[in-house]
């Protein structure tokens, strides 16, 4: 339809994953396919967009596992993996982030409580993890970022 076709003219790296989260809920799977294939070429600019933090684990994985994705490194795709279970805070180590729970809670107003990972959250992270070709990272990567 000429709505779909002028979406996908729309179509770019700062639209692209609120597009889909868009296209999914309202059930176009036309467009969902093209946002998805976009996000999944331009992976890398994509990850760093706000609206990538708020795509669910359910469908990360799904583009995380997809072969289409292409990314310079599987370091590229480790490392928005982090973004988004960091909820976009730079800089963190993944193997760290059960240490880091009372200082993200601290820095929201909102909450002073720690939050604990129920065993539903920590099998989320653990398909996601699945999803990264740990034997594609580099030796010195791995263990300096990953361990």
């Amino acid at each position: 339809t000429a709505v779909v076709a002028a979406a996908r003219q729309a179509l770019t790296v700062s639209t692209c994953a609120l597009m889909l989260q868009c296209c999914r809920h309202a059930g176009v799977p036309e467009l969902e396919e093209a946002c998805l294939q976009f996000a999944l070429k331009h992976f890398e600019e994509v990850s760093q967009t706000e609206a990538f933090l708020a795509l669910d684990a359910a469908f990360l994985a799904h583009m995380l596992a997809d072969d289409r994705l292409q990314a310079t490194t599987e370091e590229v795709v480790y490392e928005a993996l982090v973004l988004w279970l960091t909820g976009g805070r730079p800089g963190r180590r993944l193997s760290a982030l059960s240490q880091l729970e009372p200082a993200v809670a601290a820095e929201d107003d909102a909450s002073r409580s720690v939050h604990h990972e129920s065993a539903a959250e920590q099998e989320e992270v653990g398909q996601l993890l699945d999803c990264v070709r740990f034997g594609l990272l580099q030796n010195d990567y791995l263990t300096e970022r990953v361990m």
